[in-house]
């Protein structure tokens, strides 16, 4: 018998699994009112960052690059990063060396390293600020530092070796910036034998830059974290440099890290690149899918079938024990598969010992 031929491909919107989960509880779907569809949306809701609390699933470990601005040791976290896992300071090598352009604007005072100067592109559809460097090189590593606030449409290039063709290598059609704040991104399989780079905006609004920056040759040095404690009784946590440590303040809405040193003058062009621990997405909407991998769609049903059990009248009070039987067994199969198989590596630090 012939098989479909797909993998993956499958989709369970928001509504079919709520379908599914008053079907595990014995309603048929056409007795669903719109209220009891709204109690799903919240119980969703509710359970998702519950599990959280339980153990972090993979698909929410999240690799993050944050900007870094002279004297401010409060770096607060994206919306969402409820911890970090790995903190890396990563420095990088700036290409300056080559010929600014723009399409308006004064494209020199993008690359004068002064965060005072701007170039202002008009918002025309198609603007740009161009690097034709004297060298071909590989950019690894981009920035803006905006002077305007907005949603732009933002498509990085780089020009080929033939000197005429330009290929994009990273494309964001909505990208918030927030003026005096970094937006920076990695690339991958940029060819050593590039001979320019370049911003495009694609939106009809006017986007003033600070500074753009094209760079390679990261260099990243890990973080070490500290407690509340070591970081309280610092003597002096305005003193610059290299930030070598951080305490992470658990906020509700937002955490911060706290790092130290403060940055420097030379690192204001430096990231903190680390991997976060992030919320899984919002439910939104009937028509949406749930952030959740095929792996957990039997955790995510039954889980959703108890809850419901619970506070729903029409649903059979035997159902409650049921459901709560069905819910424990496939979510402790799904957390038992959150794992990535690779080996742990022990190392013992005698040195206090031996000293």
């Amino acid at each position: 018998m012939a098989t479909s031929g797909t993998i993956a491909t499958t989709v369970f919107k928001t509504r079919k699994v709520v379908d599914q989960a008053y079907r595990r509880c014995r309603l048929p779907a056409q007795s669903i009112t719109g209220e009891m569809l709204e109690n799903a949306l919240t119980e969703l809701q509710l359970m998702l960052p519950a599990w959280l609390n339980k153990q972090l699933p993979l698909w929410c470990q999240t690799k993050y690059i944050i900007g870094l601005t002279e004297g401010v040791y409060s770096v607060v976290l994206p919306v969402g990063v409820i911890d970090v896992l790995d903190v890396n300071m990563r420095t990088t090598t700036r290409l300056t060396e080559g010929t600014a352009t723009s399409s308006t604007g004064n494209a020199d005072l993008a690359f004068d390293a002064d965060l005072a100067t701007t170039c202002d592109l008009t918002g025309v559809i198609g603007q740009n600020i161009t690097l034709e460097l004297n060298e071909a090189a590989s950019v690894q590593t981009t920035g803006v530092l905006p002077a305007t606030s907005g949603t732009y449409s933002l498509d990085f290039q780089y020009l080929n070796e033939d000197g005429v063709t330009w290929v994009s290598y990273h494309l964001d059609t909505a990208v918030v910036l927030v003026a005096n704040e970094w937006f920076w991104f990695d690339a991958q399989g940029i060819p050593l034998t590039a001979l320019g780079y370049r911003m495009v905006l694609n939106t009809a609004s006017a986007l003033s830059v600070r500074e753009l920056v094209f760079a390679n040759r990261g260099n990243e040095i890990n973080m070490a974290r500290i407690n509340r404690d070591d970081w309280f009784y610092l003597p002096d946590k305005y003193v610059r440099g290299r930030p070598v440590q951080f305490w992470l303040d658990r906020q509700r809405v937002q955490a911060i890290m706290n790092i130290w040193p403060s940055p420097e003058a030379q690192f204001i062009y430096s990231q903190i690149t680390m991997i976060g621990a992030r919320q899984i997405m919002d439910v939104g909407t009937l028509n949406q899918e749930i952030e959740v991998p095929q792996l957990w769609w039997d955790a995510l049903v039954c889980g959703l079938a108890e809850r419901l059990a619970i506070i729903t009248p029409e649903v059979k009070p035997e159902m409650i024990k049921i459901t709560k039987e069905m819910a424990a067994d496939s979510l402790a199969l799904a957390f038992a598969e959150n794992r990535d198989r690779s080996p742990i590596n022990i190392v013992v630090d005698i040195s206090p010992y031996t000293s």
